[in-house]
C-alpha cells in the first residue's frame, strides 16, 4: 500500500468497543468502498464484518466464507460482498473469480486481501491484533491512500472518538 494520507489506530479494550468501531465504519461506507482486513488467523476479521453488517441491517448470519471464498449479502441499506482470500494463491487466481465485477455496487470486505493490492481498487485497509494477556482486546488500525477514505477520516474519528487512539 502507498504511504497512507489517512492512519488511524485504536485499542479496543472490549468486543463492544470493536463493534462500534466497525458500526461507525458502516455508517460512513458506501456502495462502491472496498476495505481489505488482515489479522492474525482468529484476530476478529470475520466478527468486524458481522458487526458492520449488523449496523447495514443485514440479517443473514454473517460468517467466513473461507471454503466458498465469497458470500453475498442483500439488505436494506446496501448489499456487502464479504471474500475470505486466504486459499487463494495468486492474482490471476483472484482475478478469475471476476469478484470485481460487483465492487460498484456493494461495500466490499477481502479477509487476507493486502497479497492482491496491484489489482484491486484503492481501499480501506484495516489491521487487526489481538492485545497479549485479554482475549477480547484488540489493536485496530485504519490506513488508505484512498482520496474517497481520506476525505472521510474526519467523519471516522468524530464518530468514533469515544474509543481510545493510539497515536
Amino acid at each position: 500500500m502507498p504511504d497512507p494520507a489517512l492512519s488511524i489506530t485504536y485499542i479496543c479494550q472490549s468486543e463492544a468497543d470493536t463493534a462500534a468501531l466497525a458500526a461507525n465504519l458502516a455508517r460512513v461506507a458506501a456502495p462502491g468502498d472496498l476495505v481489505v482486513l488482515e489479522g492474525a488467523l482468529a484476530a476478529g476479521k470475520t466478527h468486524f464484518i458481522k458487526y458492520m453488517c449488523g449496523v447495514l441491517q443485514i440479517e443473514d448470519t454473517v460468517t467466513s466464507p473461507t471454503f466458498t471464498l465469497a458470500h453475498f449479502y442483500a439488505g436494506p441499506i446496501m448489499p456487502v460482498l464479504h471474500v475470505d482470500a486466504y486459499r487463494i494463491e495468486t492474482a490471476k487466481e483472484f482475478s478469475d473469480l471476476t469478484l470485481h465485477d460487483f465492487f460498484d455496487d456493494h461495500l466490499t470486505a477481502i479477509e487476507w486481501g493486502a497479497k492482491f493490492q496491484d489489482v484491486l481498487p484503492p481501499a480501506l485497509h484495516i489491521q487487526i491484533d489481538p492485545i497479549d494477556g485479554d482475549d477480547n482486546a484488540r489493536r485496530i488500525t485504519l490506513a488508505s491512500a484512498a482520496p474517497s477514505w481520506v476525505a472521510r477520516a474526519d467523519v471516522l474519528r468524530t464518530a468514533s472518538e469515544s474509543l481510545i487512539p493510539c497515536d
